[in-house]
């Protein structure tokens, strides 16, 4: 096989498999933690986002049910950004374009409750048989 086909064949492949940052928006963010674990579900946590992009890709953080963004980038490839999150139930983190407003990706922070009731266990006396 000659080096000129090789070079297409790698070529083609490399266009084919290459996602944007939008198509593949999984890959790019993490919210360290994703979960908070709280008896009465009120959570109170310093969270974390890194991401990671392709480009430099301008990019805001804004968290479902506030107005304005928590953070806007100025198109750095990769970084984080931490905040303090307030929640009663679980909440969205929208990864958004700030010019035109696009969802970039979704991340989600879990409120977990211990709802299971815990009774503690029935002793029985030594002396019981049953």
């Amino acid at each position: 096989m000659s080096a000129l086909k090789i070079f297409f064949c790698l070529l083609i492949i490399t266009l084919h498999t290459k996602k944007s940052f939008a198509d593949a928006p999984g890959t790019a963010w993490k919210i360290t933690p994703n979960n908070c674990y709280s008896q009465d579900g009120h959570c109170e946590s310093d969270v974390i986002v890194e991401w990671q992009t392709p480009d430099a890709t301008h990019f805001c953080i804004k968290i479902e049910d506030k107005n304005e963004p928590e953070f806007c980038s100025n198109g750095e490839l990769s970084g984080q950004q931490a905040f303090s999150l307030k929640a009663m139930r679980t909440k969205k983190i929208f990864i958004i374009n700030p010019q035109n407003q696009r969802l970039l990706s979704t991340l989600t922070f879990r409120i977990v409750t211990d709802s299971v009731p815990r009774n503690p266990r029935k002793r029985r006396h030594s002396w019981s048989i049953l």
